[in-house]
């Protein structure tokens, strides 16, 4: 900040406004009369480059208009022809990357809501027949924006369900999907509003110039509800402690089962007389598969499942290292299992091996004996 300040001190002679001069050269006044101005309302999603190049021909007028980039938000078409340009603004809301973009015809001294509206064609659907008359739906389209023209003709036939509207919407406010009407008569009659050539907005807020994941008043609306509920933003961390699953080794699992069963005892006798908390035991399944899956469900109080057995809150326990003894232990016990089951194989291998060698000495005698044995009700062989 101090060089900055030096260094304008140092060059404060020549840091004076430039004056343009007014001569004719120096204006464009006149070729901007036949100009329309615009910008977009959500630059971050929109590609100037590709607006500038394409919508003269998607306006098929070709060599008739031509595009300037003031800046990444903010053109500027030129026409050759007046009438062009009304056709284009007659069209209503055009869309670069399917999000809406805002034009209006030049003038030289723009107002502070310059660039702020946009006119949009309304379809009002559901308004009430018995009061089905060009200032009611003027009424009605009153809540949208201003009134800009009214599509309906009640001496013709109308074969759509709809009437077209077309209103000045102002693009810092948020659209309307329908709207409640109060007949004198006491009936409450909802009118819907579909609004034409207008594709993507915020679905949360039903603005023109975010995506929902971006919306700022979904953020504030959060902050809100944290702020009046502080621990609202906990909960899944309450709820992901009253159920509590292991996988381990029978040799090590009752073991803590039993320190916990008995830290939640102690932590509950000395309150159960001035209590009148309901106090849960443990309800433990054990299964009698081979690797011993155990599942505990904790029912205890909200202070207990606060903190572990060992008594420390989650911030206090180290987790990265909690975590890495964790991963260590387990990786030992995986190696543990595997020893046992090679050993058990290397037995089960060896005891098949002596049950087969058995099994061919008995064959073997057998054949021997029958040799030599002398059949009843027969005389001797060889006499």
């Amino acid at each position: 900040m101090e060089l900055d300040q030096a260094i304008q001190e140092l060059s404060i002679k020549d840091d004076g406004p430039l004056i343009l001069s007014n001569q004719a050269q120096y204006c464009s006044i006149e070729r901007n009369n036949c100009s329309i101005l615009g910008r977009f309302l959500n630059p971050s999603h929109q590609r100037m480059s590709n607006w500038i190049i394409d919508m003269p021909r998607i306006w098929r007028l070709y060599s008739r208009v031509r595009g300037v980039a003031l800046s990444q938000e903010r053109f500027q078409f030129f026409f050759k022809s007046e009438d062009d340009l009304l056709e284009i603004l007659k069209t209503g809301v055009w869309t670069q990357d399917e999000w809406c973009v805002v034009m209006e015809r030049w003038v030289e001294k723009p107002t502070e809501d310059s660039l702020m509206f946009v006119p949009v064609w309304v379809r009002l659907r559901n308004i009430p027949i018995n009061y089905y008359t060009e200032d009611t739906i003027k009424e009605i389209a009153g809540c949208v924006g201003q009134v800009l023209k009214v599509e309906l003709d009640l001496e013709k036939s109308q074969a759509q369900d709809y009437v077209r509207v077309q209103v000045l919407f102002d693009v810092r406010n948020p659209l309307r999907n329908f709207k409640e009407v109060h007949t004198p008569t006491g009936e409450v009659v909802s009118v819907s509003f579909d609004f034409e050539r207008i594709r993507k907005r915020c679905f949360y807020c039903q603005r023109l110039t975010h995506e929902k994941s971006v919306c700022p008043y979904s953020k504030s609306e959060i902050n809100k509800e944290t702020a009046v509920h502080p621990r609202s933003c906990d909960s899944g961390l309450i709820e992901g402690k009253a159920v509590l699953r292991k996988n381990t080794e029978k040799n090590l699992f009752p073991d803590k089962l039993s320190t916990l069963t008995k830290a939640s005892c102690m932590v509950h006798s000395g309150n159960i007389h001035n209590s009148t908390q309901k106090v849960c035991i443990p309800n433990l399944s054990i299964s009698s598969a081979g690797n011993g899956d155990y599942e505990m469900i904790s029912e205890l109080p909200l202070g207990v499942t606060d903190a572990s057995s060992s008594g420390l809150s989650i911030k206090q326990k180290n987790p990265r290292k909690r975590k890495a003894s964790l991963i260590r232990k387990k990786q030992e016990l995986k190696g543990d299992t595997k020893e046992k089951e090679d050993s058990l194989n290397i037995e089960f291998a060896s005891i098949i091996k002596r049950k087969k060698d058995s099994t061919d000495v008995e064959t073997s005698e057998k054949i021997e004996k029958d040799e030599f044995t002398v059949v009843h009700h027969e005389p001797p062989q060889y006499q």
